[in-house]
């Protein structure tokens, strides 16, 4: 699977783009993504970092919610399991809000790179199926959320993907 990355806000700057991609990349293999949209086919996941203005516009056109939020997920299911030779199979993308992420880090007292991921690995799940509705649920995705992000903190420096 191929992780497509793309940062359309403007500040903070990333400081390290590799380091996030090699972080996110590892991300798709803990979570398990990686396996679940089918190894024998090439496919990609698009992770798209956003400012609030972007994420507000998202959450209310397909989710009909006012304001922005941290993260969007949004899972693609092709029609033909085989797409043609020339043509990538998108399997999802997920949508990080940076200006969502910058309060939460100063109110939670993480770093904006350990933040990031962390919306990126809980889109990530969501995209497997999990769901965050109902108490159970948010009890088993914030367990699955803390067996990656403790495995990523043990194997990646997150401070430095933005600096700050």
């Amino acid at each position: 699977m191929k992780l497509v990355l793309a940062k359309q806000a403007r500040r903070p700057r990333l400081e390290d783009r590799w380091l996030l991609r090699r972080t996110l990349g590892e991300a798709l293999c803990l979570t398990g993504l990686d396996r679940a949209q089918g190894s024998g086919c090439e496919s990609e996941v698009h992770i798209v970092i956003v400012d609030d203005a972007r994420m507000t516009e998202l959450n209310e056109q397909f989710l009909g919610h006012p304001g922005s939020t941290d993260v969007l997920a949004f899972a693609f299911v092709a029609e033909d399991p085989l797409p043609p030779d020339d043509e990538v199979q998108v399997a999802g993308e997920i949508y990080v809000c940076l200006d969502v992420a910058v309060a939460a880090a100063g109110e939670y007292g993480n770093s904006l790179g350990e933040e990031c991921v962390l919306y990126a690995v809980h889109g990530m799940l969501h995209l497997l199926g999990m769901d965050d509705h109902e108490p159970r649920q948010r009890d088993e995705m914030k367990a699955a959320e803390e067996r990656v992000m403790g495995a990523l903190r043990e194997r990646f420096v997150l401070t430095r993907i933005f600096g700050v």
